[in-house]
């Protein structure tokens, strides 16, 4: 008899991801636990630098990660991590050496060596939490609060979003901190980090 486990596990998995009701409390326990890491994150690096101002971003995140505990619906989650997103990367070029170009995230291209970094790393954490979710018998492209999609996976980009501050920004900052932004051999062609 063959094993229908794996079809099993995909409907229940089509299913949770179309329950917005259901799905509610993952979303919300998903985007808490990335503010708190982001905040920690903040909290280890501006220990080095006795004139970094964290507190500020850490109480803005911490309020978000406040009402992320008590949000309603996806979509207000999503906007709950977009604020808090704002202002980590925001506290983050604060806490850069000043001969490092980073004023925040930017994307698609990257705009500076800093992000160039990040944009790698993410790619890989990406890469790992997809095939995680695979070898676990799960559907990348089936989202939680991201919307479903064939174009990306949306399961894999919020998994990977509560891991992204530990692994990946404090490491990145860390990197930046020592090496004071001296990357020797790298430089901006207009279109790409070379």
């Amino acid at each position: 008899m063959p094993d229908t486990a794996n079809a099993r596990r995909l409907l229940t998995q089509a299913a949770f991801a179309a329950d917005g009701v259901a799905r509610l409390p993952l979303a919300r326990a998903i985007v808490w636990a990335r503010l708190r890491h982001q905040m920690g994150v903040l909290h280890r690096i501006g220990r080095r630098d006795s004139g970094a101002d964290t507190e500020a971003s850490c109480n803005t995140i911490r309020g978000l990660s406040e009402d992320a505990a008590h949000g309603t619906g996806t979509d207000e989650h999503l906007g709950l991590e977009g604020a808090a997103s704002i202002a980590y990367f925001e506290a983050l070029s604060r806490l850069v050496p000043e001969n490092v170009s980073f004023q925040g995230r930017s994307r698609r291209p990257p705009k500076d060596l800093v992000n160039a970094a990040f944009s790698d790393a993410y790619a890989i954490l990406l890469s790992e939490c997809t095939d995680a979710l695979i070898a676990a018998g799960l559907e990348p492209s089936l989202g939680v609060p991201h919307a479903s999609t064939d174009k990306r996976p949306s399961l894999s980009l919020h998994l990977m979003e509560e891991f992204r501050p530990l692994p990946v920004d404090g490491y990145e900052a860390t990197m930046q901190w020592h090496l004071k932004g001296a990357l020797p051999g790298y430089e901006w062609s207009g279109a790409a980090w070379r």
